[in-house]
C-alpha cells in the first residue's frame, strides 16, 4: 500500500514540473502575441481617427482629401496620432514636420475626391500595412474596422 502511496508522489510531482516547464516556457510567447495584437487594435484606432479627420477635412474643402498631414493638422490635434503605437514613440513636443521620417503612417490618395458611394482609400500604415479609408474604416487584411457600428 505505501509504494502506490510513494508512486502516486512521485506522479503528481513530475506533472507539478512538468506544468511549470511549459508555464515558464508558453508565458513570454503568449506575453509577445497579446502585445501584438494590443499593438494592432491601437494602431486601427489610430487610422479610424485619421480617416475621420480627412473625411471632415475633406467635407470643409469641396470633398477633396488633404495632400499631407500637415495640412489637415487642426483635425488631427497631435503629430503623435501619426505615430504608430506598435513602435517606440518620439520624444514629447515633436512639431507638426510634413517631412518627418518618423510618421508611420502614410497618405496614398492625393488629390482625390470623396466617394460618396463607397469607400475612398486614404491612409496606410508602413509598419503593419493596414488601409485606411477616408470616413473611419480600416482594412486590416481579413475584414474591415470601424469605431461605431452603423
Amino acid at each position: 500500500m505505501s509504494d502506490s502511496k510513494g508512486e502516486r508522489r512521485k506522479w503528481f510531482v513530475g506533472l507539478g514540473i512538468t506544468v511549470l516547464v511549459v508555464t515558464v516556457i508558453a508565458w513570454p510567447i503568449a506575453y509577445h502575441r497579446a502585445n501584438a495584437w494590443v499593438g494592432e487594435v491601437k494602431c486601427v484606432n489610430h487610422m479610424v481617427s485619421i480617416g475621420l479627420g480627412g473625411y471632415m477635412w475633406a467635407s470643409e474643402n469641396e470633398g477633396a482629401l488633404p495632400k499631407t498631414f500637415f495640412s489637415m493638422s487642426n483635425e488631427l490635434g497631435s503629430p503623435l496620432i501619426l505615430v504608430c503605437p506598435s513602435k517606440k514613440r518620439p520624444p514629447l513636443g515633436q512639431p507638426w514636420d510634413p517631412e518627418a521620417d518618423y510618421y508611420d503612417y502614410e497618405i496614398v490618395a492625393t488629390n482625390r475626391m470623396i466617394n460618396t458611394n463607397g469607400r475612398t482609400l486614404f491612409i496606410r500604415c508602413k509598419v503593419h500595412g493596414f488601409l485606411g479609408y477616408a470616413g473611419g474604416e480600416v482594412f486590416d487584411g481579413k475584414r474591415y474596422r470601424k469605431k461605431w457600428p452603423n
